[in-house]
């Protein structure tokens, strides 16, 4: 049985979507945890109204002015190992376009509980 369960995602748009068999695509394990991470990634803090603490604080803290990198990429990686089942960040980089207005993580490593298994998940 599998320690971690979660809906799988698309690589393209990160939306849920159907195994062949017709079902939702699921994952487990390290797979789970990393998925776990992108979705948490994905949400802002007050955004699901049963639970207004939920979710990374984008608003508060990362889209702000003045710009603070180092805060941003802060909350990024507590909230990466917030997630359950993740043991450590292992590696971390984030781009930051000042002209578009963009910040992306292109890479994050974290070492999974499970098997000290790294997994990588980027957005």
């Amino acid at each position: 049985m599998a320690d971690f369960f979660g809906l799988a995602l698309s690589d393209a748009g990160h939306d849920l979507y159907l195994a062949a068999d017709g079902n939702l695509a699921t994952v487990t394990d390290n797979r789970a945890i990393a998925e776990h991470v992108k979705q948490r990634l994905m949400f802002y803090r007050g955004e699901w109204f049963l639970d207004t603490k939920a979710g990374v604080p984008w608003v508060q803290y990362v889209f702000t002015r003045p710009f603070n990198e180092v805060v941003a990429e802060s909350v990024i990686k507590a909230s990466i190992l917030a997630t359950p089942g993740v043991s450590a960040l292992t590696e971390f980089s984030l781009e930051t376009d000042y002209a578009g207005r963009e910040l992306r993580v292109l890479r994050a490593i974290a070492r999974s509980t499970i098997d000290d298994a790294s997994m990588e998940v980027g957005l």
